[in-house]
């Protein structure tokens, strides 16, 4: 379909005003799209803009073609009539000509001296300081390591990763000499909460560009990092933080699943964030195995504990509607590896657990959040993940995978699956 905004099949601001790299040193116009083979470790901002699989792109989009990469947005489009590409091209259309006019239309060069990075998203490293099991090395330095003392070859066995050197220092410095053009930065890991590029390039942004949209996905769980406190850095942006948290759990279960939580502080830094005024954070769980026939429990307790609020926190904004928003847990199911997904539940324990969101959708509803009219309600979100979860039975497939795995990482890391989880305790019989 042709975008609304910029009127073309195949046109995305996206590479013109951006450039995405992975931790693993792989570079893409966006998050969503295909990754290209070519890995990039260069000193200078301007050849990772000007890579051969980003002049590519643009020379596809200039002719009106929509590249092959870019296939989850037309997906998306095919079935929703939207997509991140028609969001990027609404955000950003000021600037679609001037895209257009810096960049060569033969060789898909953009011009070093014109371009303007308008949004910053570049996973400079994988530091993090968890283990999170559905997590590899390649995102987490504490995976590597761990693998790394073990002897585990992540080429070869069942969490095949591939890593290259962190990005050079020096990229982020050419990008924090020209911050001012930055509309919006992203910032993800790896965990970018303890990550130095992420603080040089926020004390640039703080003096030269405090009107800049900060967004973060994170683990919350340092707030104060080497010299840094974070919510005094966060105080001196006019707008507020978007602070995504990764939390899949309470307790000694938040511990297993995200190994390096420790849940009496990460529940400290949770309430300190959602108290503080320059901040609007939501929470966010990756359904797996591990938490999904537990998915009521740790609905409640965020409830209980008032992290999740019907009608938004205190005297939040309004929505389109005139309705208050409700502050809700983002819900995402794991596809990856897939003997964690909770489509590999046996089918007497997925069931039990189907039943128990069931319930608790209708406990959502009692409490005051919205109803299914809002396709972001909490209710929604949760019948989003019943539909994924029935929609395929890969128990038999995965649990050799699953018990090797589990096992070894238990072995590895002196947890215990059973005493963590018993209402899982089946999955160890067979």
């Amino acid at each position: 379909m042709k975008c609304p905004t910029s009127g073309s099949e195949g046109f995305c601001v996206y590479p013109f005003i951006s450039v995405y790299r992975q931790p693993n040193g792989k570079v893409a116009p966006c998050c969503v799209a295909q990754f290209s083979e070519e890995k990039i470790d260069s000193p200078h901002l301007n050849d990772y803009i000007n890579s051969e699989y980003m002049k590519k792109y643009r020379i596809e989009m200039l002719q009106d073609k929509l590249p092959e990469g870019c296939r989850v947005c037309k997906g998306q489009e095919e079935s929703t009539q939207n997509s991140p590409r028609i969001n990027m091209n609404r955000e950003y259309a000021k600037y679609i000509d001037d895209a257009k006019d810096m960049t060569d239309n033969n060789t898909g060069i953009i011009d070093p001296e014109r371009f303007r990075m308008r949004y910053f998203d570049m996973r400079t490293s994988n530091i993090c300081n968890f283990k999170c099991r559905s997590c590899n090395q390649e995102y987490s330095s504490q995976w590597q390591a761990e693998n790394d003392r073990t002897g585990y070859d992540s080429s070869k066995g069942l969490r095949i990763v591939d890593l290259t050197p962190n990005m050079p220092t020096t990229v982020i410095d050419e990008v924090a000499e020209k911050c001012e053009d930055i509309e919006t930065a992203y910032f993800a890991g790896g965990e970018p909460l303890i990550m130095d590029d992420h603080y040089k390039l926020l004390y640039a942004l703080a003096e030269q560009n405090p009107d800049v949209r900060l967004r973060y996905n994170t683990n919350l769980s340092n707030l104060n990092y080497k010299n840094h406190d974070l919510l005094d850095l966060w105080s001196r942006f006019n707008n507020k933080v978007e602070v995504v948290a990764s939390i899949d759990h309470y307790g000694p279960r938040a511990e297993y699943i995200r190994s390096g939580t420790k849940w009496n502080k990460q529940l400290e830094n949770l309430h300190a964030v959602a108290n503080f005024d320059n901040v609007d954070l939501t929470l966010s769980a990756v359904v797996t195995v591990f938490n999904f026939l537990t998915l009521d429990q740790l609905i409640r307790y965020l409830y209980q504990e008032q992290l999740i609020v019907p009608g938004g926190i205190a005297d939040e904004g309004l929505g389109a509607d005139g309705i208050k928003i409700d502050s809700i847990l983002g819900v995402y199911p794991a596809q990856d590896p897939a003997w964690l997904s909770a489509k590999a539940l046996p089918p007497d324990l997925k069931a039990e657990g189907i039943q128990r969101v069931e319930y608790v959708i209708k406990q959502l509803e009692e409490w005051g959040f919205n109803g299914d009219h809002d396709t972001g309600s909490q209710g929604t979100q949760l019948q989003h993940i019943l539909n994924f979860v029935k929609s395929e039975d890969t128990w038999e497939q995965q649990k050799l995978n699953f018990w090797e795995d589990n096992h070894r990482l238990d072995q590895v890391r002196g947890e215990n699956f059973v005493e963590t989880f018993p209402e899982l305790e089946r999955m160890m019989r067979g």
